[in-house]
C-alpha cells in the first residue's frame, strides 16, 4: 500500500520552526499516524521521539520531563489527559524551543482552556484533522472511491469494517474503528530527520 499524505502534514511541518503544533479532531482520523509521519519515513509508537501519556511507562517519563535525547521532534500524544499538562508543555516549550519542536494530539479540545494556569499563548497553532476528505484521493476519484470514503473512510478500504455473518472483519484484521488510521497514513519524508 502507497502512503498518502494528509491535508495538513506540509502546514504542520512549517509550523514547528517557531511554534508547538497542536493536532485535535476525532478519534481514529489519524492525528498519531501524522505526528509520527513527522518523525520519520518509518516512525511508529516504538520511536524514541513518540511519547504516550496512555503508555504508564512515556507518562512516568513525561512526569519526570525525561525528554528523548538528542530528538528534534517530540510527539506527545494524549498529554491533555494530564491534569497539569499545559504548564508542563510550556515549561518544555519554553526551555527547549531552541532545540525541540513538539507535536501535541489528542481527541480532546487542545486549544480550549479553563481559568487559571499558565497560558501557552503565542507558543502554539491549533490544526483540526478531519476524515479523508474527496480531495484527498486524488485528482480522479471514481464514484466507487466516493461511496467506499462515504462509507468507511478510505477508497482503499473497500472490505475495511464489512462483517461476515459470524461477525468477523471482512479483511481479517482491521474493525470499523480503525479503518481509518489504518489507511490514513502520511508522507514516508519525515520532516525532522
Amino acid at each position: 500500500m502507497s502512503p498518502r499524505s494528509r491535508y495538513l502534514e506540509s502546514t504542520v511541518a512549517a509550523v514547528l520552526p517557531r511554534k508547538m503544533a497542536f493536532v485535535g479532531g476525532p478519534r481514529q482520523v489519524g492525528k498519531t499516524t501524522l505526528a509520527l509521519s513527522l518523525l520519520g519515513m518509518n516512525a511508529d509508537e516504538t520511536h524514541p521521539g513518540y511519547l504516550n501519556w496512555d503508555n504508564p511507562l512515556h507518562a512516568a517519563r513525561i512526569r519526570r520531563l525525561e525528554l528523548p535525547a538528542g530528538e528534534p521532534l517530540l510527539v506527545l500524544d494524549e498529554i491533555h489527559k494530564y491534569a497539569r499538562w499545559r504548564n508542563l508543555v510550556k515549561g518544555i516549550f519554553d526551555t527547549e524551543k531552541s532545540r525541540l519542536a513538539i507535536v501535541v494530539t489528542g481527541s480532546a479540545r487542545l486549544d480550549y482552556y479553563r481559568k487559571g494556569g499558565d497560558s501557552l499563548a503565542n507558543r502554539y497553532r491549533y490544526f483540526r484533522l478531519h476524515p479523508f476528505s474527496l480531495g484527498e484521493l486524488g485528482s480522479a476519484p471514481t464514484k466507487g472511491d466516493v461511496d467506499a470514503l462515504l462509507r468507511f473512510g478510505d477508497s482503499r478500504s473497500r472490505s475495511c469494517g464489512r462483517t461476515s455473518a459470524n461477525g468477523a472483519s471482512g479483511n481479517g484484521t482491521a474493525s470499523r474503528g480503525s479503518c481509518a488510521t489504518t489507511f490514513a497514513t502520511s508522507s514516508t519524508s519525515g520532516r525532522f530527520r
